[in-house]
């Protein structure tokens, strides 16, 4: 909520302080007339102040901000100067990796825990301050040398001057320059330690887990549900990264002003082509019946699934393709939110007694009347595809519920063969930041819904929330329950989504509500160079579906 302010000469903190800017929850940063800001910033008579806390995007990044800083503050107090790199997210956390100096056992666990809670007990302010990249090489050099990762990103990292942050511990800056712990800085962080007081230290597959709050539940660390794919699928794609020379942005944006994208465009498509090919030959062997496709919003469900039925026929398979979204019931019928707002999200949201009625004559082999959603009119239509399944032809079906047992009731699960897709990157922008997963799809939702379905940037974002919260109950629960994960993530799409995404974002007003979040991803945007090589992406790519030209329109 937007809040007007008369007062002046007063801290957006103070405000929240004196009960003059009330707040549901901790607030971790703030925007004034519609620019990200810190808590600590002064305001003006008049001026327009939007608090935000962990439920809101740039307020849960700014904890996750915080957050790693204490981490590596903590880690740097105990074992000196080692190197820490945060790797993905995972688990509702990130998943990170101390230098193999430090012994993952218990005992030093349990002292990184304690050292964090003490940080954060203490109540240091976070402090910023500006570095040139010489400064900043500088103050990295203290980890030593020998670190091939951190060695290959000083050399390439683009900062003539950026921010760095670092929680003063200390009374004199200067003179603690060589204790203190530096971080590049992308994000406000909260104005001191005791706002990131809730985590979760533990050991994971070699490495730890930092968990925090999630969105829906700001109070508490969420249940852990072992996202064992998905950690899966970033090792796989850590290992094509490395094959193709790419560890973070600066390693994209090296290949594209040198020319060699177009070989990152032909290895990133193979990857792919070889994916698809080991799931074929898995689904022959298995002679299934039906696959189920699922995945989280704008994975790119539609072509693999096009893709999928092209390889399936390469092996003698025949194919039908069946789309969850054309059962949707109809708009009128459909339940309401809490907010009122009609709920495409659930799975009560598709007619299942009609999906499975045709299921079950499909499968019996019998003519049955495919319906078409018509999102205009908000109803089905009936009349368009009227249709038998042969024999031994497999049933592909897709959609955002595709491995929820719910979904089909009366067929045997030997017949079933489930596959789940999602956008899955480890691509860095620095040693301890990492393109978020989330927001790579939510890019390319933001340009398909504008390019292709007529909706504006504020549809997009002000539908997001709503898919997110969808994802957590409807979809993620069951990532693990597949036979086959296929990471649709193409290394080189972000710089491709950029131009128009960037086009689409400055359509935001900086009155907006969405000013703040508009602010948070043209900021990451700007990290990557331009990708004017359309033209060289294969017609039937997975990010065709985004950014236009598939051979499957």
């Amino acid at each position: 909520m937007k809040i007007g302010i008369s007062e002046k000469d007063k801290s957006i903190l103070e405000l929240i302080r004196e009960n003059k800017i009330k707040v549901k929850f901790t607030p971790m940063m703030a925007a004034v007339n519609g620019k990200i800001t810190s808590l600590n910033a002064k305001i003006n008579s008049g001026d327009c102040v939007e608090v935000f806390d962990v439920r809101s995007n740039v307020g849960i990044a700014s904890y996750q901000e915080g957050l790693v800083l204490v981490y590596l503050t903590a880690v740097k107090n105990l074992f000196g100067n080692v190197l820490v790199g945060i790797n993905n997210s995972l688990n509702k956390g990130f998943y990170t990796k101390p230098d193999k100096s430090i012994e993952l056992n218990e005992e030093n666990i349990e002292r990184i825990r304690m050292e964090m809670d003490k940080l954060i007990r203490a109540d240091f302010p976070f402090k910023e301050k500006r570095a040139r990249k010489d400064e900043y090489i500088d103050l990295l050099s203290m980890y030593g040398s020998g670190n091939k990762a951190k060695e290959k990103f000083l050399e390439n990292i683009r900062m003539d001057d950026s921010k760095i942050a670092y929680i003063k511990q200390f009374r004199d800056d200067e003179e603690a320059s060589d204790r203190n712990c530096y971080m590049l800085s992308y994000m406000d962080l909260p104005p001191s330690t005791k706002y990131v007081d809730k985590f979760q230290l533990m050991r994971y597959k070699g490495g730890l887990l930092l968990r925090f709050p999630y969105q829906a539940n700001p109070d508490e660390i969420p249940r852990l549900d072992d996202e064992k794919r998905i950690y899966e699928a970033f090792v796989e794609n850590t290992r094509w990264q490395k094959i193709m020379g790419i560890a973070g942005v600066s390693d994209l944006n090296e290949k594209i002003e040198s020319g060699g994208i177009s070989e990152v465009i032909q290895i990133s498509e193979t990857f792919q082509e070889k994916k698809l090919v080991e799931i074929t030959k898995e689904v022959r062997a298995k002679k299934k019946k039906i696959v189920l496709i699922a995945g989280p919003s704008s994975s790119g469900k539609t072509t693999f699934a096009k893709r999928l039925m092209i390889h399936l026929k390469t092996e003698e398979l025949d194919s039908v393709y069946i789309g969850t979204d054309d059962y949707f019931i109809d708009r009128d019928d459909m339940v309401v939110d809490e907010k009122g707002e009609k709920n495409f999200e659930d799975l009560e949201a598709i007619d299942l007694q009609l999906f499975n009625d045709q299921l079950k004559k499909m499968i019996a082999g019998k003519e049955v009347d495919i319906p078409r959603f018509d999102f205009i009119t908000g109803k089905k239509v009936f009349g368009e595809r009227v249709m038998k399944v042969k024999e031994n032809q497999i049933m592909v079906i897709e959609g955002i519920h595709g491995l929820n047992p719910d979904l089909i009731w009366e067929v045997d699960e030997k017949d079933i063969f489930k596959i789940y897709i999602s956008p899955i990157a480890s691509l860095s922008l620095d040693l301890h930041h990492r393109i978020a997963t989330s927001d790579i799809r939510l890019i390319r939702r933001m340009v398909r819904d504008f390019n292709t379905r007529g909706k504006s940037c504020y549809d997009t974002l002000s539908t997001w929330y709503k898919v997110r919260k969808g994802e957590d109950k409807n979809i993620f629960p069951y990532s693990n329950c597949c036979d086959a994960f296929f990471n649709t993530f193409l290394i080189y799409e972000i710089p491709l989504l950029k131009k128009s995404a960037m086009k689409i974002l400055d359509g935001i007003d900086k009155e907006s509500v969405y000013a703040a979040e508009r602010e948070r991803i043209l900021s990451m945007l700007e990290k990557f160079d331009d990708g004017n090589y359309l033209e060289e992406v294969p017609r039937n790519s997975i990010v065709r579906e985004f950014v236009g030209g598939s051979v499957f329109e």
